[in-house]
Formats: structure tokens, C-alpha cells, sequence
């Protein structure tokens, strides 16, 4: 028999010992034949240990009580047995069931899964009129949730509730307890609290508690300070815990002034904090930075007497050491010495990383060697600093002093190697790599990555190829800083084959070299007239998460536009928006200039009214430049509103341009356009030319000029006005 089982029959008999329940009238569904039961039972199965009911059931018939029935349901070995012999039971004259009966029967149907019948067993449990049916109920519900059966307690809880039955505030909040557990059960929690404010269950501040914490688990943190600033409404005053669960996730979510304003109130409100209160809220408020908080948080702790443990200090220590308070962070890694509490390396390394950015790398020397018992972390964090400011030696004597220390690892030696390496001296990096073998530390994808770096400083980029190929062979991951610098060093020296070889095997990794690096290899895959290529090699940098720029798509269209394949132009320029990149504004004016001069003056247009209604602005250079190419495909009629934005921000233009734009407007019928040029033309104090005056007074030359397009239409008293107005003000 399962030990779960027996200890549930032990906890049942200790139940109905302590209740009195009253008999009940048998339930006509009992007395009718054993189709009319609700239950519902698996036939196969009892078939298959009918000898086992059959024998149950006569013992029974010996002597048939409820104690006696409970002990045979102990007994058999299967739920439909159990089933079967309690539809027996229920048959049989002068034999009524007690409640102890149904709650044990409906506790083996719930911890063996069998909802629909255990929900059939509730709903008659309800029918029959036990004195105490609430302890019933609450007996179930949590037995159910001691025993990690969340379903079966839930529904329990619900049929309860269907019944208008009042369990009590300690039972939901158990229920409410396991329900918060996962992350998953936010709507039965909110369930069963309103369901407890409609039976008018006073929540207490336990039932507050886990309303809060799954609003809080479920980002709905402004909910959860609602329902904190109402707990003095509900007559319930927050705890520690409250407090904890409110500053945590505000916390979590950076809103840590709010969180320091509620830790504020909790001080008001005189809540003392409990340990696991300080515990968490110190490395918080340490993460966020705020040291005032936690060194009196820190000290709120101690004079409370709780003794704060390795995750506090190490906090605190953190702390301390990134506001550069290196004399408070060395004092409590004493204490915590003082005290048996063993220190993290990270303890050790951010103290070091201190004095190292405080340019104090003595005095890291002398904390080192005055902490014996110091991991290899913080050496390598000091020998790494050495090599930063170009302080080789010192770190050499550091390293030896490591080995005599037999604190000295991999890393260690590498850090000297790329120390050489990152100022081209190879050769004595291949010198300490001989020693690094010697004192057993076999060279790594680190130590091949820095003689790539080193290579590559020196320009000698074969030998730097030659170590990648021989390193890839072996399957060895090289640094992707360093395979970058390869790629662009290879494209200096114009082997493009070569780059985009090791660019294929980093993107085989599931990687993508700097954006540096990829925007110079697609330039030059694309100078070599291989735009298919450009076109592929942008795609696997996508696709591998490679922050893409207007840099990288710029010379695919630019190829493109001198291939003559200017159609897929514009399918570039969409996969450009789709991976999030902005077309800057060398780019707009490169695709405009091409694409007017290869006959697509209409996408052309199209992208320079884009180009103004991004808000970039040419130099007056650029646009009278653009202004011309369109002037010669009859298309400045198409941008006219454009070029009134740029004329309105600011853009400077020449008269001769001005002229251009006046009379290809007229030519193209936009007299509202021109006059507005003219306007603007006339108001520097240029006149225009001899061709532009006569369009606009439509003398005969013009009409000739423009065909069958009749000009002359304009208001010509109202031009000679302003014109003439423009010469007064000329001379």
C-alpha cells in the first residue's frame, strides 16, 4: 500500500475523531440499481480483479461498518475496485455512509486523477446534510494541497463555492499559497480571491500577500500597488513580506526611486525587516547602485541580529568596489574572514578591478599578497592591466610570482601573449608560449587568436591566414575580434577570396564579424563586380544577427545601378527597412543620381520625396545636382512640394538653378509652383533669365519653345509688377 495512503487514513481518523457528524437519510440514488449510479467505472479493469472485490466485498458482508469500509478501500489495490465496492456499500439495507466514507473515497479518486468521478462524489457529499460539511471541505482542500495536487484542491474550492459554502481565510490562503507557486495559476489565484470577497471571507494579510506576489510575477506591478495602498481599507497592516515583494519587483522593473520611496514608508510604518527580507532587498538595492541604502540596510541587519551570509557581503562588496570605496570593501572582506564566510572570487575581483581603474596597481600587488588565500581571478585581472598600459615587464614578474604561488593558469599565460601580440612582437610571444608548454598549459583557441591579432598588426597577413586555416582544420573557434581584423586586413591587401573564406566559416559557427569588417568585404566583393555574391554574404551576416547599416547596402545598389539591374534596386532597399536600417542621406542622393540617369525617373522622385519627408536635407551642392538630373527628365513637377520643404528649412539655391526650376515647372504646367519659386527667386534679388522671362510674359519664342503647351495664360500684369519690383529692389 502506498505510504501516501496510509498516511492519509491516519489523518482522516485523527479528522472525524475530533467532528461529530450527524447520520443522513440514504440518497435515493444509492438505493436504485447499479446503472443508475453516477460514477462511472472502468469494467475491464474490475473484471480483472473481480476475485479481489469479490473477496472485499465478503468480509464486508461479515461485518459491514464504516470503519470497517474505509479499511477495505485501504486494501484493494486499484481505484475501480474501490469504486465498485463502495456502489456495493451504498446498496446495501441498514448501512449508511459517514463522511468519513465520501472524503476518503473522493482523496483516492483525486490522487489518482480521477476528477469526473471525484467531482460526482462532491456534489453528493453536498446533498446530504452533515453537520459540519465547511471542515469536510476544508480537511480536502488541503489535504490536496499538501500533497501538490493543485487541480483536484481547485476544484474542491469550486464546488464549494457552487454550494455557497464559507471555507476558511487559513484554508484559501493555503490554496492561494500553492496556486502562486507557478507562474502559470495568476487566474485561479484571482479566482478564489474573488471568490472569498463574494462569500465575504475576510482576506488577511497573508491573503493580500499572494494576491500581490502573483500581480508581481505577472508584470502587473502598478496592480500590486493598488492593492498595497488599499490593504489599510481591507483593515490589514503589510509585513515584511509585503514590503519585500513590492521594492523587489519595482526593482526588477528599474523603477528603483519608487522602490526606495516604499522601503522609505516601511521605516514610517516601524515594520521590522525579518532575514530573508534583508537577504534580498540588500543585493538589490546593491545592483541598482544605491549604497547609501544598503550600507544602513547592512547595518539595520546586523543590530537586528540576523548575520548576513555570502550573498550579502559579496553584494556589498561588489558595491563598494565599482563606487571605488576600496578601504570599506577591503574592511568587510576582513569580516567576513573574521567571521568563517569563505569569499567569492568575484569578491576578490572586483576589489582589484578597482585599485586597477584608479591606476593603483601597487597597491592590488599589495592586497594580493596580503590575501593568501586569493584565486587565480584577481591575478589575472591585475596581470591584465599590466598588459593595458603597456606595462610588459611588470607583468612578467607578476606572472612569476603567480607560478611560485602555483596560482597561475591558462589565462594567465595568455594574457601575456596577446599582451606581445597586440604590439606586433610575435616572436616574443612565441617565446612565452614555449614556456606556457613547459609549465604544462597547452596553447588554445586564445593563445592562436592572439598570434592572428599579432600577425595582423604586423600586416603579415598570410601567416596570419595560414594560422586559420590551421586552426579551422582542427575545428578550433578563433576569436571573432581577431577574425575580424583578419578579413579586413586580407581586403586591404586585395585577397577577397581569402576574406570571404573566413567569413563563410564564421557564419558556419553561427556568428558574424564586426560590422566593419562586413561593410568593407561587401564593398570590395562588390568592386569586383560579384554583386551576387555581395548580395549572399549580406544575407547569412542577417540572418546570423548582424547589426546591418545604410554602409553595407550602399555599394549592392550602387553595383547594381552600373550592372543595369535596376529593378532589383528597390527589393534591396525593402529588405534594407525590414532588417531596421535607414537609408542615409548619401545613399538616397547615389540611388536618385543613378536611377535618373539610367531612365527610372519616376522611382527616382519617389525616393526623393522619401529622402525630404525623412528629414534629410542635401547640401545645396547635392540638390542642385539632383535638381538637374530631374530638370532633364521633364520629373521636377513631381518633386516641386519637396523642394518648397527644402527651400522653407533653409536650402540655399544658385539663380541659375532657380531659373531651371521655374521654367521646367512652367513647361510642365505647374504655374502655381513656378510663381512660388519665382516668389522666393525675386525675393534675394535675382531676376530671371532672358528663356525663363519669356515663358513666364508668353511671348511667341516660349510657346515655340514648349510646343503645344500654352504658358501665356499667367496673370502677365501681375508678373510685370513683380518683375519689375524685382529690378527696383536689384539696382
Amino acid at each position: 500500500m502506498p505510504a501516501i495512503i496510509l498516511a492519509m487514513a491516519q489523518k482522516l481518523q485523527a479528522f472525524f475523531r475530533r467532528i461529530t457528524i450527524s447520520l443522513f437519510q440514504r440518497h435515493q440514488f444509492f438505493s436504485t440499481s447499479t446503472d443508475s449510479s453516477p460514477i462511472r467505472t472502468e469494467t475491464n479493469l474490475i473484471a480483472s480483479n473481480s476475485n479481489e472485490v469479490e473477496s472485499a466485498i465478503r468480509s464486508l458482508k461479515r461485518k459491514l461498518h464504516p470503519d470497517d469500509l474505509v479499511r477495505v478501500l485501504d486494501s484493494v489495490s486499484d481505484v475501480p475496485s474501490d469504486i465498485a465496492i463502495f456502489r456495493w456499500s451504498s446498496r446495501q439495507r441498514n448501512f449508511q455512509h459517514t463522511a468519513q466514507n465520501f472524503v476518503h473515497m473522493i482523496w483516492r479518486l483525486g490522487v489518482s486523477g480521477n476528477s469526473e468521478n471525484m467531482e460526482v462524489l462532491l456534489k453528493d457529499m453536498i446533498k446530504f446534510d452533515f453537520l459540519d460539511v465547511n471542515s469536510s471541505f476544508e480537511f480536502l482542500v488541503e489535504s490536496f494541497c499538501t500533497s501538490q495536487r493543485t487541480r483536484e484542491a481547485l476544484k474542491v474550492f469550486e464546488i464549494a463555492r457552487s454550494a455557497n459554502l464559507r471555507l476558511s481565510v487559513s484554508t484559501c490562503n493555503l490554496l492561494l499559497r500553492v496556486l502562486v507557486s507557478k507562474s502559470d495559476n495568476f487566474g485561479s489565484v484571482m479566482f478564489v480571491y474573488k471568490e472569498m470577497v463574494k462569500a465575504e471571507i475576510l482576506p488577511d494579510v497573508d491573503t493580500l500577500n499572494y494576491v500581490i506576489k502573483g500581480l508581481c510575477e505577472t508584470g502587473r506591478l502598478d496592480s500590486a500597488l493598488i492593492q498595497f495602498s488599499r490593504m489599510k481599507q481591507k483593515h490589514c497592516s503589510p509585513n515584511s513580506w509585503t514590503f519585500e515583494l513590492i521594492i523587489a519587483s519595482l526593482c526588477s522593473g528599474g523603477r528603483i526611486d519608487e522602490a526606495v520611496e516604499i522601503w522609505n514608508t516601511m521605516l514610517q510604518f516601524k515594520c521590522s525587516p525579518d532575514r530573508e527580507f534583508y537577504a534580498r532587498i540588500i543585493p538589490l538595492f546593491c545592483g541598482a547602485n544605491r549604497m547609501d541604502e544598503s550600507i544602513k540596510l547592512f547595518k539595520m541587519m546586523k543590530d537586528d541580529g540576523n548575520s548576513p551570509d555570502l550573498y550579502v557581503y559579496s553584494a556589498l562588496i561588489d558595491c563598494l568596489s565599482e563606487n571605488l570605496q576600496l578601504k570599506d570593501a577591503v574592511e568587510m572582506l576582513v569580516e567576513m574572514n573574521l567571521l568563517g564566510i569563505a569569499p567569492s572570487a568575484s569578491s576578490y575581483v572586483h576589489i582589484v578591478n578597482g585599485y586597477c581603474m584608479l591606476g593603483n596597481l601597487h597597491e592590488a600587488m599589495e592586497f594580493l599578497n596580503g590575501n593568501n588565500n586569493c584565486p587565480v581571478e584577481p591575478y589575472n585581472v591585475l596581470l591584465s592591466s599590466f598588459c593595458d598600459m603597456d606595462r610588459l615587464s611588470e607583468g612578467i614578474d607578476l606572472l612569476v610570482e603567480m607560478l611560485e604561488k602555483r596560482v597561475a593558469d591558462g589565462i594567465s599565460w595568455n594574457i601575456i601573449v596577446y599582451g606581445f601580440c597586440k604590439k606586433g612582437d610575435v616572436r616574443k610571444a612565441f617565446e612565452v608560449i614555449c614556456r606556457m608548454i613547459v609549465f604544462s598549459n597547452m596553447p588554445d583557441n586564445v593563445t592562436y587568436s592572439s598570434l592572428l591579432t599579432g600577425y595582423c598588426r604586423n600586416a603579415e597577413f598570410e601567416k596570419a591566414f595560414n594560422i586559420f586555416k590551421q586552426e579551422s582544420v582542427q575545428a578550433m573557434y578563433l576569436d571573432l575580434t581577431s577574425c575580424s581584423e583578419l578579413i579586413e586586413g586580407l581586403c586591404h591587401v586585395k585577397k577577397i577570396q581569402e576574406a570571404a573564406e573566413v567569413f563563410y566559416h564564421i557564419v558556419s559557427r553561427g556568428c558574424s564579424p564586426s560590422i566593419n569588417s562586413l561593410n568593407i568585404l561587401i564593398n570590395d566583393i562588390c568592386d569586383m563586380g560579384k554583386v551576387d555574391e555581395a548580395i549572399k554574404v549580406r544575407l547569412l551576416a542577417s540572418c546570423n544577427g548582424s547589426c546591418l547599416n545604410s554602409s553595407t547596402y550602399r555599394p549592392i545598389m550602387i553595383q547594381l545601378l552600373e550592372l543595369n539591374k535596376e529593378r532589383y534596386i528597390l527589393p534591396v532597399l525593402a529588405q534594407m527597412f525590414v532588417d531596421g536600417c535607414t537609408v542615409d542621406l548619401t545613399t538616397y542622393c547615389i540611388l536618385i543620381h543613378g536611377l535618373c540617369m539610367r531612365g527610372r525617373s519616376r522611382v527616382a522622385t519617389d525616393l526623393f520625396n522619401q529622402m525630404v519627408d525623412d528629414g534629410l536635407i542635401p547640401s545645396s551642392e547635392k540638390l542642385e545636382r539632383l535638381i538637374e538630373d530631374f530638370a532633364k527628365c521633364s520629373t521636377l513637377n513631381l518633386v516641386a512640394h519637396s523642394l518648397e520643404k527644402l527651400i522653407e528649412a533653409g536650402v540655399m539655391l544658385g539663380p541659375l538653378i532657380c531659373n531651371l526650376i521655374i521654367s521646367s515647372l512652367l513647361k510642365d504646367g505647374q504655374k502655381s509652383a513656378a510663381c512660388k519659386f519665382l516668389d522666393w527667386t525675386l525675393g534675394r534679388g535675382w531676376v530671371p533669365d532672358p528663356d525663363t522671362h519669356g515663358l513666364l510674359i508668353g511671348n511667341s519664342d516660349s510657346e515655340t519653345r514648349i510646343g503645344t503647351m500654352r504658358v501665356y495664360d499667367v496673370d502677365t500684369d501681375r508678373v510685370r509688377n513683380i518683375l519689375a519690383e524685382g529690378l527696383k529692389n536689384y539696382a
